[in-house]
């Protein structure tokens, strides 16, 4: 190398040092809120919506012939933003209701006895005939594990399932929760009561549990339960 490169050289180090020096560490493209990327799955989305507003969520999704089991969850959405000047209530029902103008089938309602819990429901599932989820145990009196609780379930003829079978990729294949107690006790409650008002929410994941049912009469709801939130 000659002295005219090598003088080059060194001061294109000495340089690259100093503009080094004045980048801090943590600015990456991750850490940089306003570079995230615009879209995110609505399972995720979910996750960061509950822990804006302390909230928890249940999600009811609907599939036919041909469609993948959990592509409603899977479905890419538009990140929302927290409004501002109104309540934190009102700052949730404002984004789920802006959720609900992309995609397509989206409702959501309040749970009767806990607020913090939100249904989100797949349209299509709204009426339907021997719908799981709509079907009112007249009386239980059960602890034990959350399959167990689904055998209860069954006995009174409701057909739920834990659902075992997942496509490749699908998000929920990796938190299962097959262990949690449950003490459940109550009246002429509907199934989305029995399986979501009787879990300690404290330290478990945002999203509780999601139901997939086939569209018509009388399919089983297969039912997955996501289990002590991540760290």
């Amino acid at each position: 190398m000659t002295p005219t490169n090598t003088t080059l050289a060194f001061a294109l180090c000495i340089a690259l040092v100093l503009i080094m020096e004045t980048v801090p560490i943590n600015s990456g493209y991750a850490q940089d809120a306003s570079r995230q990327p615009a879209s995110i799955s609505l399972l995720n989305h979910l996750h960061q919506l509950a822990e804006d507003h302390d909230c928890y969520f249940t999600i009811e999704t609907a599939y036919t012939e041909g469609e993948s089991m959990n592509a409603f969850t899977s479905q890419l959405i538009k990140r929302t933003d927290k409004p501002s000047g109104v309540s934190n209530s009102e700052q949730l029902r404002l984004r789920l209701t802006q959720i609900c103008s992309t995609i397509n089938n989206f409702a959501f309602f309040t749970n009767t006895s806990n607020p913090r819990i939100i249904h989100l429901v797949d349209k299509r599932l709204v009426g339907q005939a021997g719908y799981a989820m709509d079907m009112v145990v007249t009386n239980i009196s059960f602890v034990g594990k959350i399959p167990d609780l689904f055998e209860r379930i069954n006995s009174f003829g409701i057909p739920v399932s834990q659902q075992m079978s997942f496509g490749i990729g699908d998000p929920l294949h990796f938190a299962i929760d097959t262990t949690t107690v449950l003490n459940v006790k109550g009246t002429n409650l509907p199934v989305r009561d029995v399986i979501s008002n009787f879990i300690d929410l404290q330290g478990y994941s945002r999203v509780v549990w999601v139901a997939t049912t086939k569209i018509g009469h009388n399919e089983p709801s297969q039912i997955t339960f996501r289990g002590p939130r991540r760290k």
